[in-house]
């Protein structure tokens, strides 16, 4: 509902960027780093021994199909409340634009 808002003020022909959009940044931000941090915490150690066999050149583990790139994700995912305005910045436009304060 708060994309179709945005987007609604955006056709109405604001010229201005909408405070909102910082709250669905970061409110994304914020599930992607915990959905990729589920999976790994699912995985285990078992996952670790995925990246090392990766590095050898030795074949996949018996990983579930889709759990072979966990951890790279989970870490890829850590750059997600850095790029497009750092979590900080978004929870300052938020407080400044949304809540006046």
């Amino acid at each position: 509902m708060t994309q179709l808002r945005i987007l609604s003020t955006q056709a109405a022909g604001s010229d201005k960027p909408d405070p909102r959009s910082s709250v669905l940044k970061l409110k994304g931000s914020q599930l992607q780093e915990d959905i990729s941090e589920l999976l790994v915490d699912v995985l285990g150690p078992q996952g670790l021994d995925f990246v090392t066999d990766r590095a050898q050149g030795e074949g996949l583990s018996d990983l579930p199909l889709g759990a072979v790139d966990a951890l790279p994700a989970y870490f890829n995912t850590r750059k997600v409340t850095i790029y497009g305005g750092s979590s900080e910045v978004q929870r300052g436009i938020i407080s400044k634009a949304l809540l006046g304060l």
